[in-house]
């Protein structure tokens, strides 16, 4: 990573994987210019870095870990991402 900025990953994953600013912005459902500022932000909403990981095939959970040196407390956001979609699955609204 060239700066200590997670938007900065996100864009190098992306051009490694050879995805461009639109079709992320596409994948994710949300505009081109929301995706150079995702570019530009040194923290982000768990469920947008979830999705963007998604659709990148990366895990950029594992990346803060090992940039800050939480690991547990990365897998801890991670169990209650997933805890907390199985909840909205299984619950009427």
């Amino acid at each position: 990573m060239k700066e200590n900025n997670l938007g900065t990953l996100i864009k190098e994953v992306a051009n490694k994987k050879a995805i461009s600013p639109n079709k992320l912005a596409e994948s994710i459902g949300c505009t081109v210019g929301n995706i150079y500022k995702y570019f530009r932000k040194n923290n982000m909403d768990i469920q947008l870095l979830a999705r963007i990981g998604k659709v990148l095939e990366h895990d950029f959970f594992y990346d803060i870990s090992k940039k800050k040196g939480c690991l547990i407390i990365v897998k801890t956001m991670k169990m209650l991402l997933i805890t907390w979609k199985k909840a909205l699955i299984i619950s009427p609204r």
